[in-house]
């Protein structure tokens, strides 16, 4: 799924005239960016990646053994997945707003959508790094503005 995605965008790019293209991805975006790079590195077409809280391995989640599942649940199951990593109990007003935000996102999406992005998320893929070696690669740090106390 992720490999046929990326020939898909490889293709459109070249029928766009881009040859080489920056990418910015957030989170499961910045996965999907890694993986064109990686798909595409015979024939290179990323000159730069800008990854914020993103990530290489989906492992990490350890939810492989679900990912088949998302696509028989309901909207409102797959939403409740989604919201039952949120946290419990008094937050800060940033992380309030935060998890406004993200749960407004949520509200958008229908089941397809939901299914989609939580099976990307939990499939067992990771990048491998020798075939992105040769792109720049600028790492954002969300967190670094609340180190450097909000400058």
């Amino acid at each position: 799924m992720i490999h046929s995605s990326s020939q898909h965008h490889k293709t459109t790019g070249t029928d766009n005239g881009l040859n080489k293209v920056h990418l910015f991805g957030a989170s499961l975006g910045g996965f999907l960016a890694q993986k064109f790079a990686e798909c595409t590195h015979k024939s290179p077409r990323v000159h730069s990646l800008i990854l914020c809280n993103s990530f290489s391995d989906t492992s990490i989640f350890n939810q492989t053994w679900t990912a088949n599942s998302f696509w028989l649940m309901p909207a409102f199951m797959l939403k409740k997945i989604v919201l039952g990593n949120f946290a419990k109990g008094p937050v800060d007003s940033k992380m309030a707003d935060a998890i406004d935000f993200m749960v407004d996102r949520l509200e958008s999406l229908n089941q397809s959508e939901l299914a989609s992005r939580l099976t990307l998320n939990c499939q067992n893929s990771y990048v491998e790094p020798h075939k992105i070696k040769d792109v720049a690669v600028t790492i954002i740090d969300p967190f670094f503005c609340e180190w450097c106390g909000g400058v």
